[in-house]
């Protein structure tokens, strides 16, 4: 007598259901992409790698995720780092919510596609979300742009 690969896993316990719904599950790969995200960080370049911003990313989504499952919630199917906030009844600061935004773009595309898949979310990146961690000032007929470092994600934020 034997057994197919799904009536195995039911068998076990190893379902769908049962690993969705295990919040340390979800914490594990949040966990992971934490532990990615800083290893990206500390290679002592002067910027820092896009792979850092994407893991870093799914990190707090992945985080948010658990912490839903954990109070016996399904997890929204969002990528949206404030919603999984508000969803969770997580208060955060306003820059928190910017840095939250930037992320979540990140994930969306930027992580993966060198683009958006359209003209209206590239001008809203760049014309209004990037925009807002900016800082431009000028000494004289110096002009300086730099990140916010209050809303920029970096590891101390």
């Amino acid at each position: 007598m034997s057994l197919n690969s799904k009536k195995s896993r039911d068998a076990a316990g190893f379902t769908l259901d049962t690993v969705g719904t295990n919040p340390e599950n979800w914490l594990r790969n949040a966990e992971q992409f934490h532990s990615a995200a800083k290893l990206l960080c500390s290679d002592n370049s002067d910027s820092t790698p896009l792979p850092y911003y994407y893991s870093a990313g799914l990190s707090i989504e992945l985080l948010l995720k658990a912490i839903a499952v954990k109070r016996g919630s399904t997890p929204k199917k969002t990528h949206n780092l404030n919603r999984l906030c508000d969803a969770c009844a997580i208060q955060i600061e306003n820059d928190q919510k910017l840095t939250l935004e930037l992320l979540t773009e990140i994930i969306i595309w930027q992580g993966k596609y060198p683009v958006p898949m359209d003209d209206s979310a590239w001008d809203n990146y760049y014309d209004s979300i990037h925009e807002k961690h900016i800082q431009r000032s000028r000494e004289g007929n110096t002009f300086i742009t730099r990140a916010n470092p209050k809303t920029f994600p970096t590891l101390q934020n």
